[in-house]
C-alpha cells in the first residue's frame, strides 16, 4: 500500500473542510443534541457532497458568464476552495 503525499493529504482535507465546515456551523446553531461522532463524520461527508456540486454548478455558470459577457478571473483550485467555503456557510445557515 502507498503512502500518502503531504500534498495529497492537504488535497484531500481541502475537498472535505466546506463539508465538516457545514456539520460544525450547523450543529452550532440549532438547540439539539450532538450525535455521535461517527454520525457527525457520515453526516459531514453528505454536506461534502452537496457542497461539491454545488461548486461544480456554480463553477458551470460562472465559466458559462465569462464566455459570453465579463470575465472576472480565471477559475482555479482557491477560488473554488473559496466559493466552497461561501456556499458551505450559506448552506449551514439555511438548513439551521
Amino acid at each position: 500500500m502507498s503512502e500518502l503525499t503531504g500534498q495529497e493529504v492537504i488535497s484531500v482535507l481541502t475537498y472535505l473542510l466546506p463539508g465538516f465546515l457545514t456539520a460544525e456551523v450547523l450543529y452550532s446553531l440549532t438547540p439539539s443534541p450532538r450525535p455521535i461522532p461517527f454520525e457527525r463524520v457520515i453526516k459531514a461527508l453528505i454536506y461534502t457532497v452537496v457542497v461539491q456540486a454545488l461548486v461544480s454548478a456554480l463553477r458551470f455558470a460562472f465559466v458559462w458568464i465569462g464566455t459570453r459577457w465579463y470575465a472576472l478571473g480565471p477559475w482555479n483550485e482557491s477560488s473554488a476552495l473559496a466559493w466552497a467555503l461561501v456556499v458551505s456557510l450559506i448552506l449551514a445557515l439555511a438548513l439551521a
